[in-house]
């Protein structure tokens, strides 16, 4: 199935996915979806709808930091665009966006098997996740 927008924005500082903890009497429990994730969710089904379907996805996130006001102009210009090793990891921030877009775009995360995750410096906070469908590509075409 073709999705249309190919890609969802959204605004904010995005959060990474949480690890499970311990529990009293040491059983282990996953903490609940957080803000980001909710709004994936919301943004998504307005985007997609709630039929996910058999494809195989790629998933690219652009996740763009927002400099800081007290990083001088001259530093600034230097930072915009160039990659942010920063917190929250970018990985994390991965797990949250496709355990979010389960049950939208697909049944399992199993079927995107490509992932492409960028982290770069900007002038405001927000995350961009495009999809493709890559059920019909083979092997030789991607290469």
């Amino acid at each position: 199935m073709i999705r249309t927008p190919h890609s969802i924005t959204i605004p904010g500082k995005p959060a990474g996915k949480a690890r499970p903890r311990v529990g009293q009497g040491g059983h282990f429990y996953s903490p609940k979806a957080g803000a980001f994730e909710a709004k994936v969710v919301q943004l998504a089904q307005q985007a997609w709808g709630t039929t996910p379907d058999d494809a195989l996805y790629q998933i690219k996130l652009l996740i763009v930091k927002r400099i800081s006001n007290s990083v001088s102009q001259k530093k600034r210009q230097a930072m915009f665009g160039c990659y942010a090793g920063q917190r929250p990891d970018p990985v994390n921030i991965l797990a949250a966006c496709l355990d979010s877009l389960q049950g939208i775009l697909y049944h399992d995360d199993k079927q995107v098997p490509c992932h492409v995750v960028r982290q770069i410096w900007g002038t405001a906070d927000f995350t961009v996740i495009s999809v493709k469908d890559i059920s019909a590509e083979t092997w030789s075409q991607r290469q």
